[in-house]
């Protein structure tokens, strides 16, 4: 037995081949999309088994119907079949992608991290250089202006008392006290270091770094003159873009944010969705052209039958009673349309006679055809019309001659 088995297997390994390759795919989908549905309804682990059933049990069995054998293929319904694979599709991606994007979650977040890192980095470099180099310049030149000014002072307070006149000491005493703020500002400026090029590994060490360089421009910023103050625009630090500790929240974040490893996830999960439902499409026999003819003929066919047939409503029930034959009970449904069908005696009543000559035995003959009332029905005029009221009709058979003479025969031997 085993061995019959195991011979049906290998002649028909591409089916099965097909259909494990099929279930691998919706496992991993039903995988991630659990992972997904977890997150969602707060780490519910029976909601997320249930809810990944009926998704990807739905798709599966879509993916059958979808793709039917040759006999189910006219009474399945593709529309519906589609939609309800896109409604079951959009489930499945949306969680599927959330499963993918935790399990990438803390790798994603130390990338998001040291991106965040290079972004604040190469701002400070420019804005401290920028700014140093512009604090420099603007101290530079008031120190030299300043200096010559105190020059000019003491020169004046030399004359003075080699004049031997009176000399006011607060000018000298201003300018010697501008000149000392910006040595002392000078000082500080040069005690800011700029940032090398390329950050430290740890990211913690970069922003420790980075928090350093700009208490120091801070602080040199505070001790400058405010006439050169209000010349500069004090250095601040780029807002770092953090990822949010609530998975869906960073999920959307990073989404709208047109991430690529969010957008890769996103196809991803599409891909694992459309997969089974393509390969099952695609090792379904296709149709030849002369079967889709046949098909088309065959519809053609069956529509302009239901046009002929008539409605219920649009019938009536006529009974059928044959003398001498109580045990038969025919009836026979009649279009209303136009009084009913023109009468035909010979071809209307023809498998009545069939039945009364097998109850009887005999070859018979119709003899009458009558109403209730007696009167007999006419060839080539409508039945409802000659019947009006009534709805029955009465025949009369009788033996014919050959059977007479059976009958004779047997009698005389």
């Amino acid at each position: 037995m085993k061995s019959n088995n195991l011979i049906g297997w290998l002649k028909n390994w591409k089916p099965t081949l097909l259909e494990a390759v099929i279930l691998a795919d919706v496992i991993v989908s039903g995988v991630t999309t659990a992972i997904g549905a977890y997150l969602f309804v707060n780490r519910s682990s029976i909601f997320a088994s249930v809810f990944t059933l009926g998704v990807q049990g739905g798709m599966y069995a879509v993916g059958h119907f979808a793709c039917p054998v040759p006999k189910d293929r006219r009474h399945r319904r593709t529309v519906w079949l589609a939609v309800a694979w896109v409604l079951l599709a959009c489930f499945s991606v949306y969680f599927s992608a959330l499963g993918m994007y935790e399990l990438q979650y803390r790798s994603l977040r130390a990338d998001q991290a040291r991106t965040s890192i290079l972004s604040q980095w190469k701002h400070a470099t420019d804005e401290i250089g920028l700014f140093k180099t512009n604090a420099m310049t603007e101290v530079t030149q008031r120190k030299q202006t300043t200096t010559v000014d105190l020059n000019l002072e003491r020169a004046r307070a030399r004359q003075a008392r080699l004049e031997r006149r009176p000399y006011f000491t607060e000018p000298l005493q201003r300018v010697t006290y501008q000149l000392a703020a910006l040595n002392n500002a000078e000082a500080k400026l040069r005690d800011v270091k700029p940032l090398s090029v390329v950050p430290p590994e740890d990211s913690d060490q970069a922003r420790l770094s980075l928090d350093q360089a700009f208490d120091s421009v801070k602080d040199a910023y505070a001790v400058l003159p405010d006439a050169v103050r209000t010349r500069l625009v004090e250095p601040r630090p780029a807002d770092g873009t953090e990822v949010s500790e609530e998975i869906q929240t960073a999920f959307w974040s990073q989404l709208t944010a047109r991430s690529s490893a969010v957008i890769v996830m996103v196809f991803l999960a599409l891909v694992l969705d459309l997969l089974p439902l393509l390969l099952r499409f695609a090792a379904t026999p296709r149709r030849t052209l002369s079967e889709r003819i046949l098909d088309l003929r065959h519809w053609a066919k069956e529509i302009s039958h239901a046009r002929r047939v008539p409605l219920a409503s649009e019938t009536e029930t006529v009974q059928v009673t044959v003398h001498g034959v109580p045990q038969l009970d025919v009836r026979i449904a009649i279009p209303t349309a136009h009084g009913g069908p023109l009468v035909n005696i010979d071809r209307d009543f023809a498998q009545v006679t069939t039945e009364v000559r097998r109850e009887r035995g005999c070859d018979v003959q119709l003899e009458s055809v009558i109403t209730m009332s007696g009167r007999p029905l006419l060839d080539d005029l409508p039945l409802l019309r000659q019947l009006g009221d009534e709805r029955e009709v009465i025949l009369k058979y009788i033996p014919t001659a050959d059977s007479y003479a059976d009958s004779s025969s047997e009698e005389v031997n």
